[in-house]
């Protein structure tokens, strides 16, 4: 009797399974797909870097200024000694990978007390080229579709997580700063935990930038005469409309034909200046 009890409640726990799978199934939701996507997204974690202040890249024995991928040092990451609790700056790549914009923008506010982390969409076993070109050569963004968009907007939430959850980042200070490809990324983000956003290199087409949320300070920089935003007559369109003025700041430089921004000192003065008004720095003494 016993065995026939036994029976009965394995053959009815997977008739609910199998219930339960072709439910989610109907819905849309993966049953497998999570988990591997989980190991992708830690995989865009661990893949990525970092840049530390000089209080904890001195344990580490990296050198002040200096980017560190995540998984060489991360088991030493939580056993760190730290005077206080430091402001988080996350640093969205664009179309190839980490480059020099986000590099450059890390340096400056390590510099001053910030910890800099730069998840990387290219960790990913499965990562498509995000970005395309014409037979002309030029760059341009028409392999970037929602799909990819959020692929990039759940980098950005899981490297939120994994970096606030470290003892000596302060979770209520985070500058999340995205450029080109990243910038579309910041541009479709509703996150309100957020204290500052950053946009470089980006403006266009409404269509792959919705906004984000207007309850958080927003700062954009783009150069007018940039060769991967051939969009002139909807430059800035849409991504700022509807947002409060007094939080959003808008810059377009002339002067050079560049996509990058931030080697530009009008560009530096403007980031320091959001930065510390929107989200503060622990260190105003630093030169750089």
């Amino acid at each position: 009797m016993v065995d026939v009890v036994k029976t009965g409640v394995v053959a009815l726990t997977l008739m609910l399974a199998c219930f339960q799978a072709h439910a989610n199934t109907a819905v849309g939701i993966s049953t497998i797909g999570d988990s591997e996507e989980t190991q992708e997204l830690e995989r865009t974690w661990l893949k990525g870097a970092l840049m530390l202040p000089k209080e904890l890249s001195d344990q580490l024995g990296i050198p002040a200024g200096e980017i560190t991928r995540i998984d060489k040092v991360v088991d030493r990451l939580p056993t760190l000694k730290f005077s206080k609790p430091m402001p988080l700056a996350l640093m969205v790549h664009g179309c190839f990978g980490i480059g020099q914009e986000q590099i450059e923008q890390a340096k400056m506010l390590t510099a001053r007390g910030y910890v800099a982390f730069m998840p990387s969409y290219y960790g990913r076993l499965k990562a498509i080229q995000l970005c395309g070109g014409n037979a002309a050569g030029e760059i341009q963004f028409h392999r970037v579709t929602p799909q990819r968009v959020q692929l990039r907007l759940d980098e950005v939430d899981y490297a939120l997580g994994k970096a606030r959850a470290l003892p000596f980042v302060r979770p209520d200070r985070t500058l999340v700063s995205g450029h080109s490809m990243g910038g579309i990324t910041i541009g479709n983000m509703k996150r309100t935990d957020v204290t500052g956003y950053v946009i470089t290199g980006w403006g266009c087409n409404p269509a792959l930038s919705r906004r984000p949320a207007k309850e958080v300070p927003l700062l954009a920089m783009r150069f007018r005469n940039d060769p991967w935003l051939n969009d002139n007559f909807q430059c800035d369109a849409g991504l700022f409309t509807g947002r409060d003025k007094e939080n959003t700041t808008s810059l377009v430089f002339d002067g050079q034909r560049t996509h990058e921004v931030i080697h530009d000192p009008r560009a530096v003065s403007a980031f320091l200046e959001f930065v510390g008004r929107v989200v503060g720095i622990p260190d105003p003494t630093a030169s750089r």
